[in-house]
């Protein structure tokens, strides 16, 4: 992966090929195939990915909960063995709320949890100040609401924010949460975001199809496609420069289809951006310009499309579509 390169690092991984595989056109390959990223300390990274099973397995793989096939994997001061686990201390995974108890409230259970973290430290039970800092903590994420809610009286997804908080608060470093299997609502992400903002120096990494909840909580998103990763980048640059998008198209020779395109749809000041091999085209409808001319005028020109894709400025058709970025 390219970019820059941190001292402390809290995860590695290197060419990581799955034990796990699916069935492909000419027969077996990896869901994970040569996979590589580098996560560092106090990083907050999204990952997603086209198909559940291709997320499952990663996350599961980073949260030491799946064994691997091949490459290599950072977890902690040393790499995991692929075939065998070790418990790495400095994890907590998270996949579900099971471990809630339904009949306490949000007060309740925080506190309770302290307790056990904090058995030996009798100053921190002294004259309420455990109440009053974890009632401080409840205003700080503007989950005030939430204070008298019985855990089985809220959502799903609410429990698994309150598994979150419970998370990190313990003394793991890193804590992994795969909620592949949930969605969130904008309030719920805004929560979520403001309780990260409270430990900035743990690493957390959140595999999620819900892309809102990307945008709004993490610096970072992974999109994994067909096993291999096709984008890696900060989140502001993906959303501040896809998200306006209408196609990706990639050719022999784009400049001269950026002319053709400008050309067919009559827009003299046409907002696009050459990455790589691909060329993006920003606010132009495809009507515009996709019509037999065009491709007859490609022909004529001597340029070979070689892929157009569109997205009609949707993010989550971004992260599918949009390939060929990397991390700066």
């Amino acid at each position: 992966m390219e970019g820059q390169i941190n001292k402390n690092p809290s995860i590695i991984v290197k060419d990581l090929i799955s034990s796990e595989h699916y069935r492909f056109k000419n027969g077996l390959k990896p869901l994970l195939d040569g996979i590589s990223f580098q996560i560092n300390e106090g990083d907050k990274i999204g990952i997603s990915a086209f198909t559940k099973d291709e997320l499952v397995c990663l996350i599961e793989i980073i949260g030491n909960m799946r064994s691997y096939y091949k490459g290599f994997v950072k977890l902690s001061t040393l790499g995991t063995k692929a075939k065998k686990r070790s418990i790495v201390e400095q994890i907590f995974y998270l996949d579900s709320p099971d471990m809630l108890y339904q009949d306490m409230n949000l007060l309740e259970h925080l506190m309770y949890v302290k307790h056990i973290l904090y058995e030996s430290d009798d100053a921190a039970f002294e004259d309420g100040i455990m109440q009053k800092e974890t009632l401080d903590f409840i205003k700080r994420i503007q989950a005030d609401d939430l204070v008298s809610t019985k855990i089985k009286n809220m959502r799903e997804s609410t429990k698994l924010i309150v598994s979150m908080m419970i998370a990190l608060m313990t003394s793991s470093e890193k804590v992994i949460i795969n909620a592949t299997n949930y969605s969130f609502s904008y309030k719920e992400a805004d929560l979520i975001k403001k309780l990260f903002e409270c430990y900035p120096d743990k690493t957390v990494v959140l595999a999620t199809f819900d892309t809102k909840l990307i945008r709004l909580v993490d610096d970072r998103i992974i999109y994994i496609s067909e096993g291999k990763i096709s984008l890696d980048s900060y989140v502001e640059e993906v959303f501040k420069n896809f998200e306006d998008v209408t196609c990706s198209l990639a050719s022999s020779d784009n400049k001269k289809l950026v002319e053709i395109v400008r050309s067919i749809s009559g827009k003299r000041e046409l907002a696009y951006y050459l990455d790589g091999e691909s060329i993006y085209i920003k606010k132009v409808e495809p009507k515009d310009f996709v019509n037999p001319l065009f491709f007859s005028e490609c022909a004529k020109q001597g340029v070979n499309l070689e892929r157009i894709c569109f997205n009609k400025g949707r993010i989550q058709s971004a992260f599918e579509q949009m390939e060929g970025v990397k991390i700066k």
